[in-house]
């Protein structure tokens, strides 16, 4: 079967000059469109990643504070803590004759400063010059060399330090040298 074709004139369906600058109109009008759906996606963007490093930050910044406040509690429950360390040792120094009272809070002592040093603590060096940083003068002796003058003579009570930080700053004596100059 053959099928009959009808003559279509040249100029039915084609498009004209209207049709041209309609279609013209309306790229024009899907890149304007383009453009501005590029420029939301780009703002979009740069505020996603702006939440991104404000999340960062807000993150380092919580677990910077969650350190300093697991080091705060730490510090005040060694600060409530160091006077039994330190009445310990008293009781030592006064148990006398009593070898087993002696060897049971020895024993007890070493134990308990040890889980102090587990948490961190470390016992001040006060040998030396004095420092009002590391120590604290409860008192002065009186001392002939003036090589002594300002060094510390005798530790009333230790100080300890958390993490770098002073918990308690060493008691001690400190040696202070007066010249004898007579005329």
């Amino acid at each position: 079967m053959v099928r009959e074709t009808e003559d279509v004139p040249m100029n039915e369906g084609a498009l004209g000059e209207d049709d041209f600058q309609e279609g013209r109109g309306e790229i024009a009008a899907l890149r304007s469109q383009v453009d501005q759906l590029e420029e939301e996606r780009n703002a979009l963007r740069e505020e996603a990643a702006r939440i991104r490093a404000d999340f960062h930050n807000f993150r380092q910044r919580t677990e910077r504070e969650g350190i300093r406040q697991r080091e705060l509690a730490a510090e005040r429950a060694v600060t409530l803590l160091l006077p039994v360390l330190d009445n310990l040792d008293r009781a030592l120094e006064a148990s006398g004759e009593g070898e087993g009272l002696r060897q049971g809070v020895a024993m007890v002592r070493r134990m308990f400063f040890g889980a102090l040093q587990d948490l961190g603590v470390c016992p001040i060096d006060a040998a030396g010059a004095f420092d009002p940083a590391r120590h604290d003068a409860v008192g002065t002796v009186p001392v002939e060399a003036p090589e002594k003058d300002h060094q510390v003579m005798e530790v009333v009570f230790p100080g300890y330090t958390l993490g770098g930080r002073v918990l308690r700053p060493a008691m001690v004596r400190v040696g202070t040298y007066e010249s004898s100059t007579e005329n």
